[in-house]
């Protein structure tokens, strides 16, 4: 403690989120995890030190099913090449890929190419209304994918071996989607199908941010945590607008628009 700055606290979400409206920090919250985080933080705050969290969800979180059991429910995933592979202790599954995750996917991945780092395939985009090309580079990996469980085909390989297979699916399971983009598309792609996914769920930015800061934002009936990270290398700007927040760190009340240093949070 007498040259840390800042505690570590890594944990799945569960470990946080007990049950619905249940937070570790609340004080009627006695599982083990909260007795720990409890503990942790207030070690930390005797030594002075800053909190960093490391959120683990996954398809192990809280039951085997967790991220099916989601998307059934009427949620919308977007995964990506290698999804599946491995379990959360990173010990590869044994069947077909990509794993416990295939039947919602309605994917099955024979193989995947390993492109060298100077090749590049291209995707055909199959459905006109879902970005603005009608083409996309990729690179680094390819999945060899057939939709053989009823995945809708958005964009397929245009060259090699495999050209006219699919690199990009979705796949309605229950009352939700699953998306799977089984290649390395261009950035100017995933922003597009991002933009594009996120409008169709209703989603809008928590707050008006330069680009590279992350808003993440926690409520329950006790209130409302917002969470920002400034990832640049450089100054970034955040509005608040009209909204009266107070800093968790410090106490503070926060201006309606801020600037955060390089690579710092809040």
């Amino acid at each position: 403690s007498d040259y840390a700055t800042t505690l570590f606290i890594r944990a799945s979400w569960t470990d946080f989120n007990p049950e619905e409206g249940k937070y570790a920090w609340d004080e009627d919250v006695n599982t083990k995890a909260a007795q720990r985080f409890k503990m942790l933080v207030e070690g930390a705050a005797e030594r002075g030190l800053k909190l960093a969290f490391a959120v683990i969800i996954d398809s192990q979180d809280k039951s085997y099913d967790f991220t099916p059991a989601y998307v059934k429910n009427g949620g919308t995933l977007v995964t990506t090449v290698m999804s599946g592979l491995a379990d959360e202790n990173d010990r590869c599954v044994f069947g077909a890929y990509p794993g416990k995750l295939k039947d919602m996917l309605g994917i099955w991945v024979e193989e995947t190419d390993a492109l060298r780092p100077y090749e590049q395939n291209h995707m055909k985009i199959e459905k006109a209304d879902m970005v603005s090309r009608e083409e996309y580079s990729c690179d680094f990996l390819c999945d060899i994918i057939h939709p053989e469980g009823g995945a809708e085909v958005l964009a397929t390989y245009e060259d090699d071996f495999y050209a006219g297979t699919p690199c990009v699916t979705c796949n309605t399971f229950g009352k939700g989607k699953a998306y799977y983009i089984g290649t390395q598309p261009e950035q100017k792609f995933l922003e597009e199908l991002m933009e594009k996914i996120c409008k169709d769920c209703n989603i809008e930015s928590v707050y008006s941010a330069d680009e590279g800061v992350e808003l993440t934002v926690r409520k329950s009936d006790k209130g409302r945590i917002v969470f920002v990270i400034n990832h640049n290398s450089k100054e970034a700007e955040v509005d608040f607008g009209t909204d009266k927040l107070k800093s968790l760190i410090d106490e503070r009340n926060l201006p309606g628009r801020m600037r955060f240093s390089q690579e710092t949070y809040l």
